[in-house]
């Protein structure tokens, strides 16, 4: 450090002279030593720089901050003093922790310079401090004006959302050729405003069906909209998963695990079969193709007997059968089948009986307190749902069997599954069957279930705490002498066994 006086002899007297001596002397001695130790000490001097940064001068490129989105933070740094400042350092920290460093080549007397720093923020509430010649490596008037801060938000995302329930439709069940409209509310649960907000509706899933309409919209923080488009059926018969996809929104958002929801439209044609009151009961004994829904209602009973009925359909489950409302069908020595997947869906007081060799070739849902019974018949599918009571004798299914509450019995039976069948609740026998397949566990009980599995044959059985499952198993021994002939009615005396429960 340097002090400098340069007195003037014209305008001093000596007295005054002798003063200004005086005065430099007790400067001197008022400027900090280093100690032994080799610390650096902050000073001040009288005359130097005087470098400064005010909060209000911390002005950042965003007026809201956005997780993860870049922003500029841009500082004025001040020279109050009365000489030039060089190699001035500047140092931005977040949260007391530094961040980066800039260096000035000079700020002039009584001027400023503006530097800037490039930052990415996590969400939450946040410190931005700038520091002027953090090392002190410039002597200045004041050191107590070389930091300011100012406190910021960082916003989430935006966060485009949409449930099965936001989507409205005119008509769930229209017939074919009709317009139907359909709505889509659309919520933003992030704390950031969402623009260009894209809403898909699609025929099918995403990418993989048709794209009927889209939207675009835009969603304020905590906010929603509702987005609509009109469809037409015409040509469309047939069962219709609807997908509302949020496929876009601006700037952006983390969470995309709730921006896909559908809706099921059920389009009827001038070709659906429907059994009710009005009919009365109906046989069909002859082969059959059918291009529509087929609905059995009101207690009238369809009987499917020694023929072939088949479902044309152009994809999966485009059609369905649907047994409602106190109906009945009946499967004798007949085939009921369809190129692609088909569902049977039994409500609520209705039933349901396969026999003499009958074979359904569809996955059976059932929603209800219904009964049914599969004698020496197949089911080529699931059977799953809940019901009053099960039958399976003889016969055989090749999907899954999951029962909710209902009395079930198998008996003489094969079961076919990569699935464990899971029933929940239920009070079931397995009498002389076979669990076939890759399922582990081929069985799992849960909820209060009890299960008597009598000379079956299957992997494992899993139970939760509230389950049990009764093992027993039929064990054949025949006696033989000498020459392998069977000694009949011989004495046989058990000795040891294991009885337990799993």
């Amino acid at each position: 450090m340097r002090v400098v006086i340069r007195p003037n002899p014209k305008c001093f007297t000596r007295g005054a002279y002798a003063m200004a001596i005086a005065l430099l002397a007790i400067a001197l001695l008022a400027i900090p030593a280093a100690a032994d130790t080799g610390d650096e000490t902050r000073s001040t001097v009288e005359f130097g720089p005087d470098l400064a940064v005010n909060a209000g001068d911390i002005i950042l490129s965003k007026t809201s901050l956005l997780v993860g989105v870049e922003f500029n933070v841009t500082i004025k740094v001040y020279n109050l003093g009365d000489e030039d400042a060089f190699d001035v350092d500047v140092d931005l920290l977040v949260d007391t922790e530094p961040v980066e460093r800039v260096t000035l080549d000079q700020v002039m007397v009584d001027g400023w310079e503006i530097t800037g720093f490039e930052l990415v923020l996590t969400q939450g509430d946040h410190e931005i401090t700038v520091l002027v010649d953090a090392d002190d490596a410039i002597d200045e008037r004041r050191e107590d004006n070389n930091d300011a801060s100012r406190d910021v938000r960082v916003n989430g995302l935006p966060d485009g959302s949409i449930t099965a329930k936001d989507i409205t439709v005119s008509d769930a069940h229209p017939e074919e050729g009709d317009v139907v409209t359909i709505d889509a509310t659309v919520h933003n649960l992030g704390e950031s405003a969402a623009t260009l907000v894209v809403v898909q509706f699609w025929d099918g899933f995403p990418g993989e069906g048709l794209l009927i309409d889209d939207r675009t919209t835009s969603i304020p923080e905590a906010g929603q909209d509702t987005v609509s488009i009109t469809w037409d059926t015409t040509g469309l018969g047939g069962t219709h998963v609807i997908s509302v996809n949020i496929s876009r929104v601006m700037p952006g958002e983390d969470n995309l695990g709730n921006n896909l929801a559908t809706a099921t439209v059920l389009v009827f044609t001038d070709w659906d079969l429907v059994i009710d009151t009005k009919t009365g009961d109906k046989t069909i004994d002859q082969e059959w193709t059918q291009d529509g829904f087929v609905t059995v209602r009101e207690g009238a009973t369809l009987t499917i007997r020694e023929t072939d009925f088949k479902f044309l359909q152009d994809y999966d489950n485009q059609f369905a059968l649907f047994v409602e409302d106190g109906g009945n069908l009946v499967l004798d020595d007949a085939v009921v089948r369809s190129d692609y997947g088909l569902l049977v869906f039994l409500e609520a007081g209705t039933s349901l009986l396969l026999t003499s060799g009958a074979e359904l070739a569809a996955n059976i849902v059932l929603t209800g307190a219904t009964d049914v019974t599969v004698e020496d018949s197949v089911v080529d599918g699931a059977l799953t749902g809940t019901a009053t009571s099960v039958t399976v004798r003889n016969s055989v299914v090749t999907g899954e069997l999951s029962l909710e509450g209902a009395t079930l019995l198998v008996q003489d039976s094969s079961l076919y599954t990569g699935i464990p069948c899971v029933l929940q609740g239920t009070n079931a026998v397995f009498l002389d069957s076979m669990f076939n397949g890759t399922a582990d566990p081929c069985l799992s009980l849960i909820e209060g279930a009890t299960v008597e599995l009598r000379n079956v044959t299957l992997r494992n059985v899993r139970t939760d705490a509230s389950s049990t499952a009764l093992v027993f198993r039929r064990v054949e021994v025949q006696v033989v002498d000498e020459s392998t002939m069977v000694i009949p009615e011989a004495d046989i005396e058990i000795r040891h066994f294991i009885n337990g429960t799993v």
